[in-house]
């Protein structure tokens, strides 16, 4: 009997502390469970409970010890039934294959479902990149993709104060991984607006949204905008050191 595929989960963290072990908790059913340090974000600063792996620079993804890789963050969960549909997915994949997945977006007591899939599950090999609107996915270029029904919810805050300091945490980390690929600053004008822009089409879930439609795409650019000003306040705390 062939053995099947293995899952890691890697998990990119924010907030950290009882969240990040909430996350974690949550991911009982992968067959290795891993933390993405980059960031130096200070809950991280504590080791990791035992079981679970530090993932302290990109280039150890490839050398996990699994099959295939799963990309969350810390605030995003999946189902029972999603997880099925990923295992059956890779049984029979090659692995050449990325697969994309259904991002639904809750912020507040609101509920969108953006049209664009994201490449979250990849073999092991597979390169890390940040997507326009800063999403962090699985590099495609080369490869084989196909789509996946196994939904990924997300969850931006249930207040408004969660939602801002959310974002704030999660662009610490995000900053860390843009610094060394943006050159050139006229991103701040046009990514923020594709961010927002995949908010303002996305199909709703429930009820209209009317306005909170808007709420959601403005933290969407906001937190993008926060992502620049945190990579150009690392590149200047660099400068001041250095000189």
């Amino acid at each position: 009997m062939t053995t099947p595929p293995t899952i890691g989960v890697v998990v990119l963290p924010a907030r950290g502390g009882a969240r990040l072990d909430a996350a974690l908790a949550a991911l009982d059913w992968a067959d290795l469970r891993s933390v993405l340090t980059i960031g130096a974000h200070p809950p991280l600063e504590r080791d990791t409970p035992p079981g679970i792996v530090r993932v302290d620079a990109l280039d150890e993804l490839g050398r996990l010890a699994v099959d295939w890789i799963f990309l969350l963050a810390e605030e995003e969960r999946v189902t029972a039934d999603a997880v099925r549909t990923m295992r059956d997915a890779i049984a029979v994949a090659p692995d050449d294959h990325v697969f994309t997945l259904p991002l639904i977006t809750a912020a507040l007591d609101m509920e969108v479902r953006p049209r664009r899939l994201v490449a979250r599950l990849a073999p092991r090999a597979t390169p890390l990149r940040l997507a326009t609107g800063l999403s962090v996915e699985f590099a495609s270029t080369g490869r084989r993709v196909q789509a996946l029904d196994a939904p990924i919810m997300r969850s931006r805050g249930a207040t408004l104060n969660d939602a801002v300091e959310l974002l704030g945490a999660e662009a610490d980390v995000l900053a860390a991984l843009a610094e060394p690929t943006v050159a050139r600053w006229w991103g701040i004008l046009w990514q923020p607006t594709v961010a927002a822009s995949r908010a303002l089409t996305a199909g709703v879930s429930g009820r209209q949204l009317g306005l909170g439609r808007w709420v959601i795409a403005v933290l969407e650019g906001y937190r993008v905008v926060v992502v620049y000003a945190k990579v150009w306040e690392r590149r200047r705390a660099r400068i001041t050191v250095e000189g």
